[in-house]
């Protein structure tokens, strides 16, 4: 089915190449910013887009991103413009397709894009440039005009990267996220219904993540809470999202005094309790860098990931954490890997260790 996708794009390219692209004014060029994947991926592309603004400040900075993208960015003080890229994508992807050309970008970025449709979507829009990283773009790099190496390396130094070939540069890229104003309302009431106050201290776990290959295993956090308990007497509360609570279910039943608020809480809800938490113990998941993007403190447990290219980075020294191990398998199989053997190799005593360093417990 892809060989088809591609040769389709290919006959594309071949009747459009020769088309008339929107030249660049550089005075106030028109950007287009991607990153339509996950949360993770949405923070990480936050603080280029104040240099880019900063760079062309009479530039239009347009976002196209997802659904949760669009939560993430809406409060963003340089993005002018945000566009959503919507499932079903075939039905929606002309719909798009005008609404973008109707606003002749000249320049286009892509941070990061997971679906195919997005790049010959780029292409049709008529910028001159047309940037990305080599390799990144499934098979169909014969459509950009730019492309930066691929180096293994954070994603966050990619992005930067692909400024730098538009003469933008950000000396120092940390995550932005900017609370909504009716965020600290809305998780004070939820927390009022648990009995809690949300100045006293309090430890968020989030076990979960997208990708099970990613979780540290359940009986594993089951362990480290029995030992969290002896030197922690305030609450500690376990987040996810709705469809986590069958995950979640053996740490409520083996320890009844936890507060569960999976599927209670909205992104800016749960942004902001991170914020306020004394800290925040996690997977490779999009919370981990939503704590960067807060300055909470964090300890982030790594699997077959790799933290130098997909770890927290934090505004300050000690407040983000990681404990990660080597990859189990010579082939990692990731997704369709059942247990996650990689994060066996982290004990429970290990996380306990570095949870006392970080709060001197």
């Amino acid at each position: 089915m892809n060989k088809i996708k591609n040769c389709i794009i290919r006959l594309l390219y071949w009747m459009l190449n020769k088309s008339k692209r929107h030249a660049v004014d550089w005075e106030s060029p028109k950007i287009l910013v991607v990153s339509t994947t996950a949360l993770g991926d949405t923070l990480w592309s936050t603080p280029f887009f104040t240099s880019i603004k900063n760079k062309y400040p009479h530039a239009t900075l347009a976002v196209l991103t997802s659904p949760l993208g669009k939560q993430i960015l809406s409060e963003h003080p340089a993005i002018d413009q945000l566009f959503v890229l919507k499932k079903p994508l075939f039905f929606h992807f002309f719909l798009l397709l005008k609404q973008l050309r109707k606003q002749r970008f000249q320049i286009i970025l892509v941070f990061h894009a997971s679906q195919r449709v997005v790049f010959p979507l780029c292409y049709l829009l008529k910028s001159s440039r047309l940037i990305g990283t080599k390799q990144m773009n499934k098979q169909l790099d014969y459509l950009f005009t730019d492309l930066a190496d691929y180096k293994n390396t954070h994603e966050m130094h990619r992005r930067d990267q692909l400024c730098q070939l538009i003469h933008v540069s950000t000396p120092k890229y940390m995550p932005f996220y900017k609370h909504p104003s009716s965020a600290a309302n809305e998780l004070t009431e939820i927390l009022k219904r648990h009995n809690i106050d949300i100045h006293r201290p309090y430890i968020v776990i989030h076990p979960g993540a997208k990708d099970y290959y990613k979780c540290w295993p359940i009986h594993s956090y089951n362990q480290l809470i029995a030992l969290l308990k002896k030197k922690w007497a305030s609450p500690i509360i376990i987040t996810g999202t709705a469809d986590e609570r069958a995950l979640i279910a053996p740490l409520i039943q083996a320890h009844p005094d936890l507060i569960s608020l999976c599927g209670k809480l909205s992104l800016a809800s749960l942004a902001y309790l991170i914020d306020k938490a004394a800290l925040l113990i996690t997977n490779d998941t999009g919370p981990m860098h939503l704590s960067t993007a807060v300055n909470s403190k964090v300890i982030a447990l790594f699997g077959p990931t790799d933290p130098k290219q997909c770890g927290p980075l934090s505004h300050e020294k000690d407040m983000a954490y990681t404990l990660a191990v080597a990859k189990t398998c010579r082939n990692c199989i990731k997704r369709r890997c059942k247990e996650p053997f990689c994060l066996m190799q982290i004990s429970p005593s290990a996380v306990m260790d570095k949870i006392g360093e970080v709060l001197s417990l």
